[in-house]
């Protein structure tokens, strides 16, 4: 009995958001399954680089070019990564360009540094959603965060706030124009003054902040000011 492809009969649309889910290594070996999927996995808008689907840093930035340099030129709604950014600078430089040339909304990013924000930053005009994982961000990392004058959601998850140690709340999200979904998840303040017992204060600070979630943190003490604060 002759085997029927339901899968390939499926609308562009679907397939699109089934590959959406994988990973960019799973969905470029696609290409392989027929002439049609050899042109489906180029429209992906959804591009998850993952450096453990590879045995080494090789590999995984000639993946990345790979993926870049064939891909369509159609818009990106989402990148998100897994590797090292301190490791992996020049590479990530080069994602961040594409990015932002092809109208990123939504970036989730791993071991984000001070040099790499800047890169972020290139996205001002269209990014609306920002994931931070295990980053350290200090004063300067969060004004040119405030510069992505679209975003519309942050979470920073397991990350410092690095603190002046001055007794003075620290207020990192006063400048974010659109800013109204923010979530902090096991996050913490580190100090960079040698008297350990400065008060650490965290304001949580917003204009249009609508829904605040805060998970496990670990701040002296935290002060929301958010007048259209609805959860």
């Amino acid at each position: 009995m002759e085997e029927i492809d339901r899968l390939s009969d499926l609308p562009d649309g679907i397939l699109h958001h089934i590959l959406s889910s994988l990973d960019t290594k799973s969905v470029v070996q696609t290409s392989v399954l027929s002439s049609r999927w050899k042109l489906v996995w180029k429209q992906v808008r959804i591009l998850n680089f993952r450096r453990s689907s590879f045995g080494t840093d090789l590999g995984f930035m000639q993946h990345v070019d790979q993926v870049l340099s064939f891909r369509s030129d159609c818009d990106i709604l989402k990148i998100s990564t897994d590797f090292r950014i301190g490791r992996n600078l020049d590479m990530f430089g080069r994602i961040m360009e594409y990015a932002a040339f092809h109208g990123v909304q939504q970036l989730s990013l791993l071991r984000i540094i001070e040099n790499a924000i800047a890169m972020i930053c290139g996205c001002y005009h269209t990014l609306k959603v920002l994931e931070l994982q295990r980053a350290c961000l200090n004063k300067t990392a969060f004004e040119m965060l405030s510069g992505l004058e679209l975003l519309e959601t942050l979470t920073l998850q397991s990350s410092h706030f690095e603190f002046s140690g001055v007794n003075e709340p620290q207020d990192p999200f006063a400048n974010f124009p659109k800013l109204k979904n923010l979530q902090l998840l096991h996050c913490s303040s580190v100090s960079l003054s040698a008297d350990d017992d400065s008060n650490r204060v965290l304001v949580v600070s917003g204009p249009q902040l609508l829904c605040l979630e805060i998970h496990r943190p670990q701040f002296d003490s935290i002060e929301i000011c958010a007048p259209k604060l609805k959860s």
